[in-house]
């Protein structure tokens, strides 16, 4: 059965909410919970609507608040609440808010067609499924004449406002029924949607977005609904999109790890993996790590990904090394820089390591510059106290970075991983030669273990050969490959990859 807010009952809310503002302004929470009321209370319609001349006037302080065609909020009524809310959002919340502007298109046509009781009346239908259709945790407002605004909170994603906003319009447009009319009466609505960004400061200017995004929806015709459009604002809609898809694929253990092997120079044999992961989304596909990890550290999801990392590469090497127990194979897991700032992260390799029975001196830990560079003290304690485990410590993209050589003498690092640009043009380019000559040199006199990484052609993996570099790893020895199809890969080159 359909439902509304009677506005003689709007109006005594309104009454309490004049009261309580005038004796307590300390009152704020209770003052909201009251405005709430007034658009979310639901109370069994009665067989005939009021009409709107059967309504007494508001009190000419509450007339400023509220609407009396439709018991909504005024302009200024609704711009102070966005006002409030801009002082409570923050980036760190898991949620956020959206501000939703909606023009009744041709509304004046359709009011000069029913005329003015018949239009308040319908205004009036209007005002009271607002509230059911966005419910309780929004602050709706009447503009002008054929002009709303909705606020939307609580969002954990900016495209539930879009959603919300075009299910309503849907329902206006199927209509609504009044008295001693024999037909429903339809509306069309255009609307406007601009999510909140840390942007915003002022009211004005997140309503005059919104304002933009429905002059482009305009623009496209009747009914259309369309984002507010501005660069950082979509980058912003779609980091929020995918960081709700990200969650969800850590609940649902869709992100999976994938392997590519590294490779002993001299022999040819298997030596280890590094473990990379991978994001197949049921809906978009394959998803870059170069997209979704920067939304992972700034989201705070990073910690469960690098500890599902760590499960999930411990428990596969510790399956290989039991089906091949005489290769000895390692097993590269990055971190981030944001882990060495996380408590806990030396406990959490600890526990894990003995939860998977893998020997700690087979897993290495790669380390960029960057993340030795952040907090540099800390980050050297973390690592200390990770090498004291067992665990071996790389250094990756190594010679890309101004400081990598002082990073040698003050960090616990045992390998060092040279940067692919180095290697794409090893054998054509004297210069990029040198340099990893060099960079080996250095190795070598520091006892350091050293990988080329981006081997692609037998021509690099020669001169890598030549140079004395004991290790690769490319697509000329494989891609990174699903757990379950290492063990083949293992078992067709066990004998070595010098066919290749």
């Amino acid at each position: 059965m359909e439902t509304y807010l009677p506005a003689a009952l709007a109006f005594v809310f309104a009454l309490i909410v004049d009261q309580l503002r005038r004796k307590n302004k300390g009152l704020e929470r209770q003052l909201q919970d009251l405005e709430g009321k007034l658009q979310a209370v639901q109370v069994k319609k009665p067989t005939s609507q009021p009409s709107a001349s059967s309504v007494s006037p508001l009190p000419q302080p509450l007339a400023k608040r509220f609407d009396t065609a439709t018991g909504l909020p005024t302009r200024e009524s609704f711009l102070e609440r966005v006002g409030k809310q801009l002082k409570q959002e923050s980036e760190t919340d898991n949620t956020t808010s959206a501000l939703i502007l909606m023009k009744l298109d041709g509304f004046r046509t359709v009011r000069d067609g029913l005329g003015e009781k018949k239009a308040e009346e319908l205004l009036m239908a209007l005002g009271h499924a607002m509230p059911v259709a966005f419910g309780a945790n929004s602050a709706l407002g009447r503009l002008s004449e054929d002009e709303f605004a909705i606020l939307v909170r609580g969002l954990t994603n900016p495209d539930q406002a879009a959603e919300l906003g075009a299910t309503f319009r849907d329902q206006l447009s199927a209509g609504f029924s009044l008295p001693q009319v024999d037909r429903k009466i339809g509306l069309t609505a255009t609307l406007g949607v601009a999510p909140w960004t840390p942007q915003y400061q002022k009211t004005e200017d997140w309503m005059a977005d919104a304002d933009s995004a429905l002059g482009e929806a305009q623009n496209l015709g009747a009914g259309r609904l369309s984002f507010y459009s501005n660069t950082m604002h979509m980058r912003s809609v779609e980091r929020w999109r995918m960081e709700g898809d990200l969650r969800t694929a850590i609940d649902q253990n869709i992100l999976q790890m994938h392997f590519q092997p590294i490779v002993h120079l001299p022999t040819g044999q298997p030596a280890g993996f590094e473990a990379l992961v991978r994001w197949m989304d049921p809906i978009h596909g394959f998803v870059s790590p170069a997209d979704f990890i920067p939304v992972a550290e700034k989201s705070g999801l990073i910690g469960p990904i690098g500890e599902l990392a760590l499960r999930q590469s411990c428990a596969a090497l510790s399956a290989y090394r039991k089906l091949f127990p005489d290769a000895n194979l390692f097993m590269s897991i990055n971190l981030s820089p944001i882990q060495l700032q996380e408590p806990g992260l030396t406990s959490m390799v600890r526990a894990i390591l003995a939860q998977s029975g893998v020997p700690a001196q087979s897993i290495k830990l790669e380390i960029t510059e960057t993340a030795m560079a952040a907090e540099a003290e800390k980050a050297k304690d973390v690592l200390q106290d990770l090498r004291h485990l067992g665990v071996s410590l790389s250094l990756d993209d190594f010679g890309t970075g101004y400081s990598s050589m002082a990073y040698l003498d003050s960090f616990p690092v045992s390998t060092l991983k040279i940067d692919r640009s180095f290697i794409t043009e090893i054998a054509e380019d004297e210069g990029k030669k040198e340099i990893v000559r060099a960079i080996l040199q250095l190795a070598q006199g520091l006892n350091l273990e050293v990988i080329g990484e981006g081997v692609e052609t037998s021509k690099q993996k020669e001169a890598l050969s030549s140079l004395g570099c004991n290790y690769g790893q490319g697509w000329l020895f494989g891609k990174a490959l699903p757990a379950d199809e290492v063990p083949a890969w293992l078992k067709e080159n066990q004998m070595g990859l010098h066919a290749k």
